[in-house]
């Protein structure tokens, strides 16, 4: 069964069973206090393409017959109450569509505007892209005056509400669009893969005429919101029968089909840093006897950790390193050390994992985040 977590902790219940058993049994444990949610998956360039006609580049402003962008903004926005518009991941789902809009003018008649792009730039403080550009899309056609009025005027009303138009400005592009033959609304889509890295995206859109002539761009921030998110494969660990003395390898593998062979996967838009930490697994019938000692293996290295010297029993938490990447899908050994002289029965225990937001780390990026520009 694959799952994935959305939550900071979950708690694996492990059991032991006879002499030489020692078994693990699984359960989640959800905690609703969790800042982050957990998910993975792939990550899609989309092959930009300049098109037709030039203009591959915004203008410098020198051609006074170039088109003009009055104004552009990102929708949709889920937080209206934050400055830079705020999209999440949709973790049961590859993308999120997300749109620029801009209303357009030619001083030779809205009918010269030839075509329109918007350009993606990845966020400027993380690396390894550090502001690098992600993908340019373009769009010919405006949006129709009679058939396209209501979701106009829907994206007119929503830029007010995020702020990034006036009632004034916007009562202004209903006279040029609708009742003045004078601009253009244009709309592009922008798919964003959900493991994309989180941060502030800048979009810089500007417009095109007949003869190729650019215009100034206008650019649009969107915060791409940080999500945890981990696909999971397994609910408990059952090390079996085990023998006194001999370590037990519950080894892992990267196919999230395999219950047996434990596997977790970024399906976020950041880096996840694991911790782990396990409960002594007690002897369901002489509770004096335990199994103290474990250890994990996480991408070519191991970690060990033990109840021993501890005040209560459970062992302190034990931090994995290094942090899952974006996208990535790695298995997890768990072992367990039964001392010499353990007696026979079912042993069991409870393992925890802690799963947060990592660091992107080195290299870092030169500069800080976008600043908005018009």
């Amino acid at each position: 069964m694959r799952k994935r977590l959305m939550v900071v902790a979950m708690i694996v219940v492990m059991t032991v069973a006879a002499i030489t058993p020692l078994a693990a049994t699984g359960k989640k444990y959800i905690d609703e206090s969790s800042n982050y949610m957990h998910t993975w998956n792939t990550e899609a360039v989309i092959d930009p393409s300049a098109g037709a006609g030039g203009g591959s580049n915004p203008g410098d402003g020198s051609d006074p017959s170039a088109p003009v962008v009055k104004h552009c903004w990102i929708l949709p926005d889920e937080d209206l109450q934050k400055e830079c518009v705020q999209i999440h991941i949709n973790p049961s789902d590859w993308r999120t569509d997300i749109y620029a809009w801009m209303v357009v003018k030619d001083p030779e008649g809205r009918d010269d505007i030839y075509q329109v792009f918007a350009q993606v730039f990845y966020p400027r403080d993380v690396p390894p892209w550090c502001g690098s550009e992600k993908y340019k899309e373009t769009e010919f056609d405006p949006l129709d005056l009679v058939s396209d009025e209501d979701e106009i005027l829907e994206a007119l009303d929503d830029a007010v509400l995020s702020g990034h138009l006036t009632k004034k400005e916007r009562d202004e592009i209903v006279h040029e669009v609708f009742e003045e033959p004078e601009a253009y609304v244009y709309k592009i889509q922008l798919p964003m893969e959900y493991c994309e890295p989180c941060g502030i995206y800048k979009v810089r859109m500007w417009a095109t005429d007949s003869d190729s002539s650019p215009s100034l761009p206008c650019t649009a921030l969107f915060e791409w919101k940080a999500t945890v998110v981990v696909e999971y494969d397994f609910t408990s660990l059952d090390f079996g029968k085990i023998e006194a003395g001999v370590e037990k390898v519950i080894p892992g593998d990267e196919d999230l089909r395999t219950r047996d062979a434990p596997t977790l996967k970024n399906e976020g838009n950041t880096k996840v840093h694991i911790q782990l930490k396990a409960q002594e697994m007690t002897n369901t019938e002489y509770d004096q006897y335990k199994i103290t000692d474990f250890d994990v293996y996480w991408m070519g290295n191991y970690f060990e950790y033990s109840t021993e010297g501890q005040s209560g029993d459970w062992t302190p938490w034990t931090e994995l390193e290094p942090d899952l990447c974006l996208c990535q899908t790695k298995q997890i050994d768990f072992s367990i050390h039964p001392r010499e002289n353990l007696p026979p029965g079912t042993y069991t225990g409870k393992l925890m994992m802690h799963i947060s937001q990592g660091d992107w780390g080195e290299p870092t990026c030169s500069e800080g985040p976008w600043e908005e520009e018009r």
